[in-house]
């Protein structure tokens, strides 16, 4: 009797059992770890993603609040505070914005608050914050949106940013103090309170302290993180250092998942959190369910491994025994059983095996069929070397027919430079195998076909060869393909060495994986070793954050132009205009980025002495650079990859004629491949009017006529491994936007030196205002003790006369004829009559002269207006009256003045301002004149204008000159007596006042000029 443990049956029976538990435990295992696994990589996909999009949600409302913040410095009601104290405007635009900047103000330039407004309503409570980081940050960086750290604030008594710019005058340029808002914290974090994370998550805010900004606790507000849990050490110190990350860790006894993500520029970390309960209650469900299906899996699976083991073993114990017989040579006999599953394929199958086994032969036809059906070709040959059999595909490709092939020796298909030296069958026995080895076959007309040789020696079942099977696969086209890949990897390695521009293959995380050689030499590197595999932001100095972006949008398969500047090794500074463009796989992938990069430090340069002061740095992100990485698979991917560079790029052989050519050339001639392909490209310039303009050092300017385009042209020569010029690489790259900003900077910069000049010529006038002041000063306290003392003398000699008129009238009054003739005798000898008759005459003449020289100072001192520098109300008449007064002398040798002043209404202006138009204008009347002339002043008031009309007879003006007589620098005087600037300078003022000033003038005749200002009422 057989043992219960050797027994089929049993062993089947046991072995199902343990199958069952293995597969149903492992299964319900590995579900559970897999399904924590993948719960837990969702999880943190889902909070890290959460957190960056909150992150970029907060970094939206700071956006916008720099941008309100910059269009209120801007604003109207801003400028009118700083320039004319107007109160009103500002805080009525203030509390416009009381729902975005519940508290708003603006504090002066020494730091005390002027007008503070706490949501809407004006504040009292005005205090100095000269001292506070508020106001000192803003002045260290006039005309930025500076953000305060968050803080509570005594007034809003909540949590607030401050938002704060300093504010300049738009005339002289001075510091006239700070704009802030204030905005709550809970107004930034508005979304935070809503989001749903899971069913109990959280989020958290907070700053590089650990101090809590937001917290759905509010109890949790500005206090300290360490305070929410002990084992948060790592949660901690990452969020504070700007890190971020995903961990697990323990906040206020909640065991949970956490991400974390920095907000760099505000200096917060925000983290997102799911209880670890939640996020493990699916798991625990799927591991209870597994167990249970487990134990009822086992009950069924006993209960029908017992009805199934009998239906498994006496078949298998019939077929054993039929076995045996078949082993003692007994085919006579087959099996037959009813049974329809798999036991019944084995016993068919063994029954087939029978019938096979009387078979001694296989289908010659069949073989044959295989044979000639095979792509590759298949020669047999027995062990002397002589052909045996052919396929199809053999005769095909060496020219022979069956006849002429076999019994041939296997020689004659081998060339005579053959590896196998004439030895053929000896070296393939010796080999036994060859696998795939690249060789040359001889067809029947001579040529050398390149073949991938395959071959095995055939032998019995004693070890004797019977023969050696030879299999090969042409590989003529598969040559000519890496030939061709070969030439354009030449072709474009010679394009990326010989441009100027500084050409760098980096990987998707921003690694150098290499650099042309100017690159090398413009970053001062010796070699490219160097910096492979160094972060590409390393040496960057400004505008680092741009580029990073820029590398990952790149990386997104997107093309990205930026600028920025960089420190090479040597330590010079250098600024780049760069282009970063993905270069694609086959399969769509971005494999890594082309970095192509102009030096641009002298253009740099040239906008910084330019805008000098203002420290305006003209950023344009128009560059044109081309992307690509070093081609390491064909033809194909080459052409891709041009086609990415927005240059023109064309590659010609020493005739002139292109070879090839990417998509920027074909959509720039409009012109199908084949019309461009083998065409001479100076022709090719031709035909699309692209003409020459200029030469440079190793460059040409072109202009596209039609469309007025400018290219820049550069061809890059190369030469074969002989020496021989084989071509040139030539590109075309577009300069219509560099050009173009560069006319508009030398405007801007001519623009400048008009104004510097004219602002020259403003403070030459504000000086000389300045020296009459004070010569009107200084002269007018002398004449006022010149004035008092000639009166109190015109007193004295009325007295004196008094005196000596009644003292003649009590002497003759005394009939003394004696001494009344004495003493008329002695007054007509001392001409005391007439004396006294004069003495009056020269007071009053010395009075009215006085009188004269004071009026003269107090128009000086009103032309110079060194203490009425406003804008307010004044009398035109009066402003004419007095600046005639001061250039008076200049006029009444020159000409006579005829004044014709009609009533004209008060109007707001500078009056200082237009005293000096009308003082040029005035003086060049006078310049005009040769000999004596007339010059006729005319004011009237009418259409909303206050009309100055100031006429002269002298030689008038050109027609051809009329037209530049306000242009700055020009002058129709001799050298020497004109700066050209006075009628410019005046031009600007009657138009900053919105007025006009025309001119009418007549050769031999005269000129008129006619000055319009319109009446303003408290505008």
């Amino acid at each position: 009797m057989v043992h219960m443990f050797r027994s089929l049956k049993t062993r089947i029976l046991i072995s199902y059992i343990c199958m069952v538990l293995i597969i149903v435990g492992s299964l319900g295992i590995a579900s559970y770890f897999l399904m924590v696994r993948h719960l837990k990589d969702k999880q943190q996909g889902k909070l890290e993603n959460s957190a960056l999009h909150s992150r970029v949600m907060i970094n939206d409302n700071f956006k916008d609040i720099k941008i309100t913040m910059q269009r209120i410095s801007g604003s109207y009601e801003v400028e009118e505070y700083i320039e004319r104290d107007k109160d009103i405007p500002l805080k009525m635009l203030f509390a416009s914005y009381r729902n975005y900047f519940p508290l708003m103000k603006f504090i002066n330039e020494k730091g005390a608050e002027e007008i503070k407004l706490i949501r809407g309503d004006i504040s009292g409570d005005l205090r100095d914050t000269s001292k506070s980081p508020l106001f000192k940050d803003a002045l260290r960086n006039p005309g930025k949106v500076i953000f305060s750290p968050a803080k509570k604030d005594t007034d809003l008594k909540e949590l607030v940013v401050y938002a704060s710019i300093a504010k300049k005058s738009y005339f002289d340029d001075e510091f006239k103090g700070v704009l802030a808002g204030a905005i709550p914290v809970s107004h930034i974090t508005r979304q935070l309170s809503t989001m749903k994370i899971g069913k109990t998550g959280f989020a958290m805010l907070i700053d590089t302290q650990g101090k809590i900004l937001f917290h759905p606790q509010k109890d949790n507000f500005f206090g300290k993180i360490e305070d929410l849990g002990e084992e948060a050490e790592e949660l901690i110190a990452n969020a504070t250092s700007m890190k971020s990350g995903f961990t697990r860790a323990t906040i206020l006894g909640i065991d949970a998942y956490t991400a974390y993500v920095p907000l760099k520029d505000m200096g917060w970390s925000l983290i997102l959190s799911i209880p670890y309960e939640e996020f493990i209650a699916a798991p625990n469900i799927l591991r209870n369910t597994a167990i249970a299906t487990l134990f009822i899996t086992l009950v069924i699976g006993v209960i029908i491994a017992f009805q199934l083991s009998r239906g498994i073993t006496v078949p298998l114990l019939d077929l054993a025994a039929f076995a045996r017989r078949v082993a003692k040579g007994d085919f006579s006999h087959k099996m037959d059983i009813h049974t329809k599953d798999e036991i019944y394929t084995v016993v068919m199958a063994f029954n087939k095996m029978i019938e096979d086994l009387e078979r001694t032969t296989v289908s010659k036809d069949y073989v044959d069929n295989i044979l000639h059906s095979m792509n590759d070709t298949l020669i047999v040959i027995d062990p002397e070397g002589v052909i045996k059999r052919v396929n199809k595909a053999a005769l095909e490709l060496l020219g022979y027919t069956e006849e002429e092939l076999t019994g041939l020796p296997i020689e004659k298909i081998f060339p005579e430079d053959s590896p196998f030296a004439g030895a053929e069958v000896d070296y393939l026995i010796k080999k036994d195998v060859i696998n795939a080895d690249e060789i040359i076959y001889m067809a029947k007309d001579g040529n050398k076909i390149p073949v991938t040789f395959s071959s095995s020696v055939m032998r019995d079942n004693n070890g004797d060869i019977q023969g050696i099977v030879c299999v090969a696969q042409d590989i003529t086209e598969r040559r000519w393909i890496e030939e061709a890949l070969r030439t354009s990897e030449e072709y474009f390695r010679a394009f990326v060495e010989s441009s100027q521009d500084c050409m760098c293959n980096i990987s998707v995380d921003g690694k150098f994986m290499s650099m042309n050689p100017a690159g090398c030499t413009l970053n001062d590197i010796k070699s490219q070793e160097e910096i492979i595999g160094t972060s590409c932001t390393a040496n960057i100095t400004e505008n680092r954050e741009a580029i990073e972006e820029a590398i990952r949008q790149a990386a997104k398969g997107e093309k990205v132009s930026v600028q920025y500047k960089s420190m090479s090794n040597k330590g010079r500074e250098i600024w780049w205009d760069s282009k970063f463009t993905p270069v694609v796989d086959i399969d769509g992938s971005v494999k890594s980025i082309l970095q192509v990069s102009r030096d641009i430090t002298k253009q740099k340069i040239m906008e910084e002495s330019l805008l000098n002061a203002q420290e305006m740095l003209i950023r344009e992100h128009n560059e044109l650079s081309s992307l690509f990485k070093k081609v390491e698979k064909g033809k194909k991917e080459w052409e891709n990859t041009m086609d990415c560079v927005g240059d023109i790029v064309m590659l010609t052989d020493k005739e002139g004629k292109i070879r090839r050519f990417n998509k920027a050339l074909l959509k720039f001639a409009n012109k199908s491949f084949e019309e461009i392909l083998g065409k001479n490209w100076e022709e090719l310039m031709s035909e699309n009017e692209l003409e020459t303009v200029a030469f440079y050092a190793g460059s040409i300017e072109l202009l596209h006529k039609p469309t007025q385009r400018k290219f820049e042209l550069n061809s890059y020569p190369f030469e074969d491994v002989d020496l021989e010029f084989s071509g040139a690489v030539i590109t075309m790259h577009e300069t219509t936007e560099i050009k173009n900003i560069t006319d508009k900077l030398e405007k801007a910069y001519k623009e400048l030196k008009t104004t510097q000049a004219q602002i020259l010529q403003r403070e030459k006038m504000a000086s000389i205002g300045q020296l009459a002041a004070g010569v009107a000063h200084e002269i007018n306290n002398p004449m006022g003790f010149i004035s008092s003392n000639l009166g109190t003398l015109g007193k004295y000699v009325n007295k004196l006369s008094e005196f000596i008129n009644t003292q003649t009238s009590v002497i003759e009054s005394l009939k003394s004829s004696e001494i009344s003739e004495e003493l008329t005798e002695k007054r007509k000898k001392l001409k005391l009559d007439y004396i006294l008759k004069d003495v009056q005459e020269l007071i009053n003449e010395s009075l009215e002269g006085a009188e004269r020289v004071k009026k003269i100072v107090q128009n000086l001192k009103t032309f110079s207006r060194v203490d009425e520098a406003e804008y307010k109300y004044a009398d035109i008449n009066e402003c004419i009256e007095s600046t005639l007064n001061i250039v008076w002398n200049e006029l009444k040798y020159k000409a006579a003045v005829e004044k014709d002043y009609q009533k004209l209404p008060l109007t707001k202006c500078y009056p200082q301002q237009l005293n000096q138009v009308f003082m040029n204008l005035l003086v060049n009347a006078a310049h005009s004149i040769e000999k004596q002339g007339e010059i006729k002043i005319k004011t009237w008031n009418g259409n909303g204008f206050i009309n100055v009309s100031i006429s002269d007879t002298g030689c008038g003006i050109p027609a051809d000159k009329i037209n530049r007589i306000f242009e700055p620098f020009f002058t129709t005087k001799e050298v020497g007596k004109g700066t050209g600037l006075g009628l410019s300078i005046s031009y600007d003022i009657v138009k900053k006042h919105n007025g006009e000033i025309n001119i009418d003038s007549e050769i031999g005749k005269g000129t008129v000029f006619t000055v319009k200002i319109p009446v303003m009422e408290g505008k």
